[in-house]
């Protein structure tokens, strides 16, 4: 069973300044939902990710500050049930704010890691996921076309067995099966206009 920390609903950004347009409007809109709006500055990237949100038990890390930055957006969610991450999701869809694309819910686990660790990670799994779905999307579409060539059918099999993998899938394996499926679509496409 994976634990949850519990405590006031509190969201904290990274690269995204409070004080920007797209911070103000996140923290307006939480806001209205009371929920805390924080930042996690680029200076904290070697603390863990329970000391910057301010956990007991985590002290501040005295090493140096990492030589690479971390330039995409993340937003993390300390004390969020399902029902109020929902509730999050459509506060932001009803305001027009631009969803943020790593995003995570603070974990007993995740809560030791240093953030540029897990940032870095959040971006994996984030790659991975686009990867994943553009593939399901483009199998869907190979096996929508009436008459499918040879070559379609034998890619979007393939595809389909990649898929069908789950947890066992390589990163590199999905982008060169959705290179290879998205090509034959395409010439496909083009020979039937």
């Amino acid at each position: 069973m994976k634990a949850r920390l519990i405590s006031q609903e509190t969201v904290y950004l990274y690269h995204i300044g409070l004080n920007s347009q797209r911070g103000q409007e996140i923290t307006q809109a939480l806001g209205e939902i009371s929920v805390q709006v924080k930042e996690i500055k680029e200076e904290q990237l070697e603390e863990t990710l329970g000391y910057c949100l301010g956990l007991p038990g985590f002290s501040k890390n005295d090493s140096p500050l990492a030589e690479e930055g971390f330039d995409q957006e993340v937003l993390v969610m300390k004390g969020f049930t399902r029902q109020s991450m929902d509730r999050m999701l459509k506060q932001f869809q009803r305001k027009g704010v631009p969803p943020v694309a790593l995003k995570a819910v603070l974990t007993e686990h995740n809560s030791k890691w240093r953030c540029i660790d897990f940032f870095r990670e959040l971006e994996r799994e984030h790659m991975f996921m686009s990867a994943y779905q553009s593939l399901r999307r483009q199998v869907l579409v190979a096996e929508g076309i009436a008459a499918p060539s040879q070559d379609l059918r034998r890619e979007a099999l393939r595809a389909s067995e990649l898929l069908a993998k789950g947890n066992e899938i390589e990163y590199e394996e999905l982008v060169q099966e959705l290179k290879c499926i998205s090509s034959i679509l395409e010439k496909e496409c083009r020979e039937e206009k």
